[in-house]
């Protein structure tokens, strides 16, 4: 249950103010922050949102896994409610020993300063001043410290060796930030990184606090959570506490509106505001909204997409073969290979299968990443082929892709499925720019789940022409399918499937050059 402010208020009447309190204050931690706010000189009104903080960092004995997660909007002062926070913690038991990581030294030293400054301040900390030469920069010992290798409070960049010291807590102070998780290589470095600091955490009894907000689509916190960790699975769970600077928004960006979380000071004419000078949505939308989302400016925006998981159904009709996503027919397909060896430091094989409709949509509704020998990739991608009802296969043989038509039409005789070989003549960057620019700002890219939940979203939202990318495997096939003039999709198409698909069929479909449009 939350705290009453009044309840606090009137608590504190009581508390000793004498500069040289007892070894061990006796008081809670909302107690100590309002001691703190209500200091002559800089006396403020304490708003509901500080009190959330508070309390989630009360109740820390709580937490799922002995960690938590804060994630709360820029300017509510975060850094100084932790920085409280721990002095509050070595009040408590000045045996702490207490780490803070950052994405940088800078950051990480800031928050020592905070503490040094509320330890000489705060009437009820003065004690903790050990009074010896041992506040340096970005470490300190308090009075009644016991480990003279592991400081009380120590600062450190993410980036920095931490053999060698032990920790009861480890606090991550924004250590995901717009800087190191632009690309895929970066943030996943920065989970390598994230792993060995907990080596360093006292087992059984440390506890990890992570404060941040979101600066990417693919970030951390939902992961640390167990929301999203599958593919990074470094962490097993957390408690969180979530709080954007409003709620129930509505409206489009820089005009969204909605129930401001601190009126007094962020109104909804002052979130406006922010709005107006973050100067991107993704800076707005991280910040302010915690929405994971990457708040550099990028080409091509994911978000436009329009998602679905229906499969493509294929029945008859008043004497027709009639193809529908949904409730909407499709009459249009589109099948490109773009083949490698599959080697782990190499380009990824890449199937992807797209569909249209006759106002002019596109259905991503396929990309499978294909593995081993030439031969069991195309036995693969003959299987996707047939589960989508697909006849025909354009494959690329720039490079190691040579060889792949060939051996795909061996694998494929007799199961009713071709391929046309195809030399690309442009980029690749402007291929991609070409199919999805325009078309993704104006609404026509829809994309099965299937091909969201694959590295496609990521690659395209790191895409930048100007920029080589890490990976773009998934994105330049979906590209092909998309400039690809879709195999218009006859009534017969689908009626010969049933004789010639059947395992063990014999027999191929011809399929007219006339019918093409590749």
């Amino acid at each position: 249950m939350a705290t009453s402010k009044k309840t606090i208020e009137r608590s504190i009447l009581k508390l000793p103010t004498n500069p040289a309190p007892p070894k061990k204050v006796t008081c809670t931690f909302q107690q100590f922050f309002m001691v703190w706010a209500k200091m002559p000189g800089q006396e403020w009104a304490v708003p509901a949102v500080h009190f959330q903080i508070l309390d989630f960092l009360s109740s820390y004995k709580n937490w799922t896994n002995r960690t938590g997660v804060v994630q709360i909007f820029r300017g509510v002062g975060k850094s100084t409610i932790v920085g409280l926070f721990i002095v509050w913690m070595l009040t408590q038991d000045p045996t702490l020993r207490f780490l803070i990581v950052s994405s940088n030294d800078s950051m990480a030293k800031r928050m020592t300063s905070d503490v040094q400054g509320i330890i000489s301040r705060h009437p009820l900390a003065g004690h903790l001043n050990s009074g010896e030469n041992t506040w340096r920069d970005g470490t300190l010992f308090v009075h009644g410290h016991t480990d003279n290798r592991s400081p009380s409070v120590q600062a450190k960049s993410i980036e920095s060796s931490m053999t060698g010291s032990r920790a009861d807590w480890i606090i991550y102070d924004d250590v995901e930030d717009s800087e190191n998780v632009q690309t895929e290589y970066q943030r996943e470095k920065l989970r390598r990184q994230l792993r060995e600091p907990t080596h360093i955490l006292i087992p059984k009894t440390g506890v990890e606090l992570f404060v941040g907000t979101p600066h990417t689509w693919d970030s951390i916190y939902p992961e640390i959570l167990g929301e999203a960790g599958k593919d990074h699975p470094f962490r097993s769970g957390a408690t969180s506490l979530k709080v954007p600077v409003m709620t129930e928004e509505a409206g489009e960006f820089p005009e969204l509106t909605g129930n401001p979380t601190w009126p007094e000071r962020f109104s909804m004419e002052e979130i406006l505001k922010k709005q107006a000078a973050s100067g991107t949505k993704g800076n707005f939308l991280s910040q302010y909204l915690l929405v994971p989302y990457n708040p550099k400016d990028t080409v091509l925006d994911p978000t436009l997409i329009a998602a679905y998981k229906h499969e493509v159904d294929v029945h008859q009709a008043n004497g027709s073969i009639l193809a529908r996503i949904g409730d909407q027919r499709v009459v249009g397909v589109s099948a490109c290979w773009d083949p490698s060896m599959g080697t782990a430091s190499g380009d990824d094989s890449v199937l992807a299968i797209t569909f249209t409709d006759d106002e002019g949509n596109y259905y991503l509704h396929r990309l499978v990443k294909l593995m081993g020998t030439p031969q069991l990739q195309a036995e693969k991608a003959i299987e996707v082929m047939k589960e989508c009802h697909v006849t025909h296969v354009i494959i690329e043989k720039n490079g190691p892709g040579a060889a792949f038509p060939s051996i795909f039409r061996e694998r494929a005789a007799g199961k009713g499925v071709t391929c046309e070989e195809r030399v690309a003549t442009i980029k690749k960057e402007l291929r991609i720019v070409q199919a999805f620019e325009v078309r993704l700002a104006g609404g026509f890219i829809h994309a099965h789940r299937s091909v969201l939940d694959s590295p496609f979203w990521g690659q395209l939202r790191d895409f930048n022409p100007n920029r080589k990318s890490k990976k773009d495997d998934f994105i330049d096939a979906a590209a092909m399918t998309v400039l690809a003039q879709p195999f218009r999709l006859k009534a017969g198409h689908f009626g010969q499937r049933s004789s010639t698909w059947q395992q063990g069929g014999s027999g191929s479909i011809e399929v007219p050059m006339d019918d093409l449009a590749f």
